[in-house]
């Protein structure tokens, strides 16, 4: 911050004619709570009650403010389920004092009644004072379109994208003002004031939108800087009037449109090629785009949901994991509050059924839901394309009930005309007619269309299309009669015939690398691809499937470009791969060894990209069962600070959905090869994993197998493992009988000399005595795990025994050792990567400032703690928010009693 006070503007006005609202109780709590912040001298509060125009020009000539903070009623078009809601929210009532369109600010007249201030006239008054202004609140119902309106100008513009209560209106104002006078953010300021509003149980924390300055944003999205997956302009060929169509449909408000045609016929290139249409605008929404054809995820929505949160910028929360029902809720609020344009490729994949058979419903109901909230939501500016091979008939029925905001657009082949424009952009012009018989056959697929062209044009047609017609006409002869084709499954098969063929016409070399490169599930680099080959020129069969528009590149920032095979003809590739038993284990051999000897991850790439190459290894060798290499990659010690192996490390880092998917594959694996040692092993891990998500049920569930397992092979490590494991969920419960689970873990461990297991039942003890509240009893067992750990060079043993060494000497009031324990801890956490101790290390040390009345420096500790905790969702998140609340409201508390 700069050395002069910055100034808050605190601006009211109440109209006579309008509800009352608690407008001084809000100015209150604010000033109260700056005046004891860490920062309380670097802030000023100057306020403006009955606010009228005249008074609002004067006050920020007056008092050139940073911050202007308005608080009073706004004006705008309820739903029936606000108008149906309690009073004390701030908007005006009666409603229909203003226009039916409507919606804003209310201010004060000459007389005390209130007056719309105008969108136009707001913005044009802020822009005067864009040099000192940096973040303007518009704590008021229905603001949000006059938000959206100042970020031309001011950088930071919070507003309310409906009605709000007064209470949720204060506990924002409060928690924000908190934040900015312990020295945070805006952004961090927001976030938790919206925190607040939940944790004071207001089902509106979704209400505020933080709007930043669009200069301050990335660059508009533009054909140029999009980068699209299929669709290039210079190629691209027809299908104008569908975009027209469904460019209109989403400038007039559409929420969903989903595009629904045969695989290859071009719905994910229509939809670039409509965002590039739309982002030729000024007011054009940022682009996202989830692929489902990345086969890693899963079809359940636990898994799918968690992936495209991510995918819009959000990380899971504690609730999410512990029910997808909340994820739902996440997800909507995501794209209520940072509106885009998502494109969602290759839906089918969360339908029950497959291309041979058809398609019915989600294979899990979430997903129908989630589209539902979008449909039916009273605010939501983000826009879905979906594309599909099929619509489940229950999501028909849902867009057929919100037909304003669903669309569905069912993609055919290109017509007669468009085909032989396609067919001229591929350098085929001569013989129309014969050209116009091929594309007919094929109803005008542009892909397959495509794959002939460039068939033609090669050896031993030469471009003749007399040559190839002589070769297939008696095929092309049997075309439909003129009029619709039959698009069932018989056209589906023709489709891939076609492929197949082009794919069995190919120069063997680059058949073979064709079909063998099917095995990866994502996009590659192009040595890759080079590497898998087997014949004498690999560079030659690359650049003959580069020519015949077989492979196509990704473009991924921040990397190098990528190679892929369209989702049509990697099916059919695979699967003629597949004929080859022998081929087919070749290649997933290879693939797996390319993954784990050759895959280079980007310099800044997360976690769990530095680990790729192990789990697409882990991957392919699960394809072909071959158990000891699975054994070999899931137990490899990884090059990381904790030398863990990878479902170690996965928990280690906090990627606890990704450790269940990797152990669950591990367990099927294991059961298939009736190896009941890994078995067990598998299934303590699963009921780990369970255990940090706060799953508690699945976790003893799991853990039960694993030690009745560990007993029927007389495996006394794993059972005494087990027992310890089952007795961390049983004291987590609250069940003290878990001392007993750990007691004969630590015999077990004793017994046997395994010093790692006894040190983590000695742990454990410790554990259970703190929650007893034998403390003394408690601090002993973590000296001994601490020591134990520390001998055997265990680090994440040190961190866990020097976290609860040092909050059990919290509680003792044994201040100075806590503080050293849990500063070494944090050290440490940090130097292994070890986010989930991290966070309870930092949460330990704002429990010891606030014990010391140290609020200034326990809050920013305690909101540290709580963003990891929460992203990571981790149990430990409520505990934050415990803290947090005392730590905000508890001095208030005190004054009371």
């Amino acid at each position: 911050m700069n050395d002069r006070k910055k100034a808050i503007l605190f601006l009211a006005a109440q109209p006579t004619s309008t509800a009352r609202l608690r407008l001084d109780e809000e100015i209150r709590e604010i000033e109260a709570g700056l005046q004891r912040s860490k920062y309380r001298d670097r802030f000023q509060l100057k306020q403006q009650w009955a606010v009228r125009s005249r008074d609002l020009q004067r006050a920020m000539l007056d008092h050139q403010p940073q911050i202007v903070h308005f608080s009073g009623h706004g004006v705008g078009q309820a739903t029936a389920q606000e108008r149906q809601s309690p009073e004390g929210t701030r908007k005006l009532v009666p409603l229909d004092r203003v226009g039916a369109f409507e919606e804003g600010l209310i201010l004060e007249d000459q007389t005390g009644q209130a007056k719309l201030v105008t969108t136009e006239a707001l913005a044009a008054l802020f822009e005067l004072f864009r040099e000192s202004v940096e973040c303007v609140v518009l704590n008021a119902c229905y603001s949000e379109r006059q938000a959206q309106a100042l970020t031309q100008h001011i950088p930071y513009v919070i507003g309310m994208n409906q009605a709000i209560a007064d209470k949720a209106a204060i506990e924002f104002s409060v928690a924000f003002y908190d934040a900015i006078g312990a020295g945070r953010d805006i952004k961090f300021a927001f976030d938790l004031a919206t925190v607040a509003i939940k944790m004071a149980g207001i089902n509106q924390d979704h209400i505020p939108v933080l709007i930043t300055k669009r200069l301050d944003r990335p660059p508009a999205p533009t054909p140029a800087t999009i980068a699209f997956s299929t669709y290039n302009p210079q190629t691209f060929t027809g299908r104008e009037e569908e975009t027209r169509v469904i460019c209109e449909q989403l400038r007039r408000g559409c929420r969903i449109v989903a595009i629904v045609g045969i695989t290859g016929v071009g719905k994910t290139t229509l939809a670039e090629r409509v965002i590039a249409a739309l982002a030729q605008e000024e007011e054009s929404l940022p682009y996202v785009r989830f692929s489902l054809d990345d086969r890693s995820i899963g079809t359940d929505f636990s898994s799918s949901g968690a992936a495209l949160l991510r995918e819009l910028g959000d990380e899971l929360t504690l609730e999410d994991q512990q029910d997808p029902t909340n994820l739902v809720n996440h997800i909507v609020s995501r794209l209520q509050s940072h509106p885009c344009r998502l494109q969602i490729d290759s839906m089918e994949r969360l339908l029950k059924g497959n291309e041979q058979e058809g398609w019915s419903e989600f294979s899990d109901h979430l997903w129908l839901s989630l589209f539902q909230r979008v449909l039916s939501a009273n605010q939501m500016a983000s826009q879905l394309i979906l594309t599909t091979q099929d619509i489940p008939g229950d999501l028909e029925s849902v867009g057929d009930r919100f037909h304003q905001f669903w669309f569905c657009q069912t993609l055919q082949g290109l017509s007669q005309e468009e085909q032989l424009e396609l067919f001229q952009k591929l350098g085929l012009q001569d013989d129309q007619e014969r050209l116009k018989r091929i594309g007919q056959f094929y109803d005008g697929h542009p892909l397959v269309l495509q794959v002939i062209a460039d068939e033609i044009k090669q050896r031993p047609f030469n471009g003749s299309i007399q040559s190839y017609w002589d070769r297939y006409g008696e095929e092309f002869e049997a075309a439909t009669p003129q009029g619709k084709v039959d698009r069932s499954r018989t056209f589906r098969t023709r489709v891939r015939q076609r492929v197949e063929q082009t794919i069995q016409s190919l120069p063997d070399a680059a058949k073979q690398m064709l079909c063998v490169c099917s095995v990866f599930r994502r996009p590659v680099p192009e040595t890759f691809w080079i590497e898998m080959s087997e014949g004498d020129d690999p560079y030659a069969a690359f650049d003959c499937l580069q020519g015949r528009k077989l492979v196509e590149y990704v473009d991924v920032p921040g990397q190098p470009s990528l190679v892929r095979q369209h989702n049509l003809i990697r099916s059919v590739s695979y699967g003629l791969l597949k004929e080859d038993s022998e081929a087919w284990e070749r290649a997933e051999r290879k693939a797996a060894d390319l993954w784990l000897t050759a895959y280079m991850p980007p310099d800044d790439a997360p976690n769990i990209e530095t680990v790729r190459g192990y789990l697409e290894a882990f991957d392919h060798f699960c394809e072909i069962g071959d158990w000891d290499k699975v054994k070999e990659v899931s137990s490899t010690r990884l090059n990381t600070p904790t030398q863990d192996d990878l479902g170690g490390q996965l928990y280690t880092w906090g990627y606890f959905q990704e450790n269940v998917l990797l152990h669950k594959k591990q367990l099927k694996m294991a059961r298939i090869h009736d190896d009941k040692q890994e078995t067990a092993w598998a299934l303590c891990n699963l009921g780990n994993a369970y255990f940090s998500l706060g799953q508690y049920p699945q976790a003893i569930n799991f853990h039960q197998q694993s030690l009745s397992i560990a007993r029927e092979i007389d495996d006394r490590k794993g059972g005494g493992v087990s027992l310890g494991n089952l007795g961390g969920v049983y004291a987590s419960l609250g069940q003290y009988q878990a001392i007993n689970f750990y007691q004969q873990s630590l015999s077990i461990a004793q017994e046997i000399g395994d010093r790692f297991g006894e040190g983590r039942a000695l742990g454990n003890l410790g554990l259970a005595y703190d929650r007893l509240g034998q403390y003394s009893q408690a601090i002993g067992f973590h000296q001994q795990y601490l020591s134990i750990a520390q001998e055997i060079n265990y680090q994440y043993g040190e961190v866990n025994a020097l976290v609860n060494l040092g909050e059990a000497q919290r509680k003792l009031q044994q201040y100075s050792e806590s503080l050293a324990n849990n500063q070494a801890a944090l050290q440490l956490t940090q130097e292994i990567g070890d986010r989930a101790n991290e966070a309870e290390a930092l949460l330990n040390l704002a429990k010891l400032h606030h014990d010391l009345n140290d609020t200034p420096t326990a809050l920013p500790l305690c909101q540290q703690a709580l963003a990891m905790a929460s992203e990571l969702g981790i149990p430990l998140k409520a505990d934050c928010e415990e803290l947090l609340d005392k730590l905000t409201n508890g001095d208030e508390l005190k004054e009371k009693e």
